[in-house]
């Protein structure tokens, strides 16, 4: 059974048949508040709050999971705060935001059990709080009973960290008894999509002066900028053998860290090269954040070349060794696809609103019938097998050349773990007829998991057409004809 689309509502009257009849089930009464004053605290809610609530305060807001527009789940939230009664075991992990909530979950429809949708479910409900409802909440906490070890190993699953045990006080459901605390704590910056927030000119002499404060060894070395220097980081000669890279925005620091940590470890993967980071910079002299001196890789990015057809072929079979070998590598503690990298390794159902809004838009300059189609036809599926790593941005000004072969592969940002889908999208955005026969052969993954790679790459061009105000720009053209590839390369 492939894992549907799950949607998130809040709970009204229309929930209160199938939220009842879930609260009887055996597996629910178990570990579940069951009591009368939390059913009446439900109802109160669904029914719009009308009167008060003795039930923490009316506090709590309920909302229900649907897959695939079926309703299977209910979680409640509730934003914990220094004034409540909630014992000095999570008080010490109240975020100093004072954006802290503390979740409950239960899986009411038995249907859906065994089939991962335990921590699919709260992973992606942490996504949609975090972006419909309080784009500031970075810290969550849940509680469940020390002996139900299913649910701890579930909530694990989804990014939750142990804190300690805990007795349950008097006044609370499971009151007495030994209960497990967990958090998931999330960098602030993380919610920011597209990471535009906080920018700093960053400038030849912002570089002198933090090399010549933190690494005097370098001081006498000339620095100058990259031509080709990206938009997430700005990058620096250092020298003749080293590069100084850092991120051009608030929204782009988190992957410095992630990349000194996880490069070092992918490398011996790799018979060509990937980025090797020699120092971590410290914010400083006026740049806020993190930043890497990397060894220099010679080579020349693909966008900078002009390939012959037969050399276009080999770097399709080259790269899609590289990616087969990245997928090959220990994935143990990994970073999972997510806000952090743009959702780079997550279900492409992520864009689901932005995706069906754009082939709305669009429907005068492409076959918008066949986008959905493919759109909806890609969302069926889901990646079944174990997470592997993805790359997150395979583009050709990512892929360097030496003497007309593939030699490297750089910036590793949106590196993470999950479904290789959007790791494929270049068979579209550079490969063509044979090539990309060759790319997609040599990958060998199977049919469901090229048709998400294909909503990735229609979910991508179909937004960067939208910001084309001019439809009949050789631009704009050009992406059209991507994205009418992209819709008639039936898998």
């Amino acid at each position: 059974m492939f894992k549907k689309l799950i949607r998130f509502e809040k709970a009204t009257a229309a929930h209160k048949e199938i939220i009842f009849s879930w609260l009887v089930e055996p597996h629910i009464q178990e570990f579940w508040d069951n009591t009368p004053e939390h059913k009446e605290d439900i109802l109160n809610f669904i029914e719009g709050r009308k009167t008060p609530s003795s039930y923490c305060g009316g506090k709590y807001v309920y909302w229900i999971a649907c897959a695939g527009g079926e309703p299977y789940a209910m979680l409640m939230t509730i934003q914990e705060t220094p004034q409540d009664d909630i014992g000095k075991l999570k008080l010490a992990q109240l975020s100093k935001t004072g954006h802290t909530y503390g979740i409950d979950y239960m899986i009411g429809n038995t249907d859906y059990f065994g089939k991962g949708y335990g921590a699919r479910t709260l992973t992606e409900f942490v996504d949609f709080l975090r972006k419909d409802f309080d784009n500031k909440a970075d810290t969550f906490l849940i509680d469940p009973a020390s002996d139900n070890p299913r649910a701890k190993r579930v909530y694990e699953k989804a990014g939750f960290k142990p804190i300690a045990e805990f007795v349950m006080g008097e006044n609370c459901s499971g009151a007495g008894k030994l209960h497990q605390l967990l958090i998931k704590k999330i960098t602030p910056t993380a919610a920011l999509e597209p990471a535009k927030k906080h920018t700093v000119n960053i400038t030849t002499s912002l570089v002198k002066a933090l090399i010549a404060d933190q690494f005097p060894q370098y001081r006498g070395l000339d620095i100058s900028l990259v031509r080709f220097s990206g938009s997430d980081n700005r990058t620096f000669h250092l020298g003749d053998d080293k590069l100084v890279r850092m991120p051009s925005a608030e929204g782009y620091a988190p992957q410095v860290l992630k990349e000194q940590k996880w490069l070092p470890v992918l490398d011996k993967y790799f018979e060509i090269q990937i980025p090797k980071p020699l120092h971590l910079g410290r914010p400083g002299t006026g740049f806020p954040w993190h930043w890497s001196i990397y060894q220099f890789i010679p080579g020349t990015s693909v966008n900078a070349l002009k390939l012959t057809p037969s050399e276009i072929c080999a770097l399709a079979y080259d790269l899609a060794s590289f990616i087969k070998a990245l997928h090959k590598a220990p994935t143990k503690d990994a970073p999972a696809g997510g806000l952090h990298n743009y959702h780079r390794g997550c279900h492409p159902s992520v864009y689901n609103q932005d995706a069906r809004r754009d082939i709305k838009t669009l429907s005068d300059s492409i076959d918008s019938v066949k986008a959905l189609k493919l759109w909806e036809t890609a969302l069926e599926s889901e990646w079944r097998k174990d997470p592997v790593w993805v790359h997150g941005d395979i583009a050709i000004g990512n892929i360097l050349m030496r003497n007309g072969n593939l030699s490297a592969v750089i910036d590793f940002g949106c590196m993470g773990v999950g479904d290789p889908a959007c790791d494929l999208v270049i068979a579209w955005t550079f490969f063509d007829g044979e090539s990309r026969k060759i790319f997609k052969n040599e990958i060998g993954l199977d049919v469901d998991t090229w048709n998400r790679a294909r909503a990735w790459a229609l979910w991508k061009a179909n937004f960067e057409l939208v910001g084309l105000r001019n439809k009949s720009s050789d631009e704009a053209v050009q992406k059209i004809k991507r994205i009418d590839a992209v819709i008639n390369d039936i898998e």
